[in-house]
C-alpha cells in the first residue's frame, strides 16, 4: 500500500494527464453552448461594484477554468470552492465564500450571498450554509426536481437578466 506521498504523486500525475486531455479535447469541441442568459448575467454582475463573483463546482479548480475558458466565461471568476478542495458540496460552498471574503476583505452575511446552481447538490449546499439559492433548470434536472430542494427561486434559465438581478438585489434591500 502506498504511503501518503506516493498517493499524492499518483493524484498529481492523474490531474496533470486529466487537465491536458480535457484542454486538448475541448479545443476541438464543437458541441455544447452557454446556457441562455449566462453571459449577460455575468457581465451585468461583474460590472456592479457591489458584487463579487465566485464559483462553486464539483470540478477541480483547473478543470473548472479550462471548461469556462472554452466558453469565454473564465474572466468572470477568480475565486471559488472546488471539488478538489472537498468532496461534499456543503464544504465546497464554504470554501467559495471564504475565498471571496478573504479576497475582498469583507464578511458577507447569509442574505448577501447567492448561489446559482443547476443541480440538487448545488442548492442543498447553499441551503445548508444559509445562503439564498437560485436553481436554474439548464442541466440534467428539471425545474420540478430542483424545486424539491427548496431553493429561494427556480428559473428555467438566466435569460431576462434584469429579472434575475432584481431577485438578487431585492433580497439585499430587505
Amino acid at each position: 500500500m502506498p504511503d501518503g506521498s506516493e498517493a499524492r504523486l499518483d493524484m498529481s500525475a492523474f490531474k496533470e494527464a486529466y487537465f491536458d486531455d480535457l484542454a486538448r479535447n475541448l479545443d476541438g469541441w464543437s458541441e455544447g453552448e452557454v446556457c441562455p442568459g449566462v453571459p449577460e448575467f455575468l457581465e451585468a454582475l461583474s460590472s456592479d461594484g457591489r458584487v463579487q463573483l465566485g464559483v462553486e463546482t464539483g470540478n477541480f479548480r483547473e478543470a473548472a477554468f479550462i471548461k469556462a475558458r472554452r466558453y469565454g466565461l473564465d474572466g468572470y471568476f477568480q475565486y471559488g470552492g472546488f471539488g478538489g478542495d472537498h468532496l461534499e458540496k456543503l464544504q465546497v460552498v464554504v470554501a467559495a465564500i471564504e475565498r471571496c471574503q478573504e479576497a475582498s476583505g469583507l464578511v458577507y452575511g447569509a442574505g448577501e450571498v447567492f448561489l446559482v446552481g443547476d443541480t440538487p447538490s448545488d442548492i442543498e449546499g447553499g441551503n445548508a450554509n444559509g445562503v439564498k439559492t437560485i436553481a436554474v433548470a439548464t442541466g440534467f434536472y428539471s425545474a420540478e426536481d430542483l424545486a424539491k430542494c427548496r431553493p429561494s427561486h427556480v428559473l428555467p434559465d438566466l435569460s431576462g437578466t434584469q429579472r434575475v438581478i432584481d431577485l438578487i438585489f431585492g433580497y439585499k434591500r430587505s
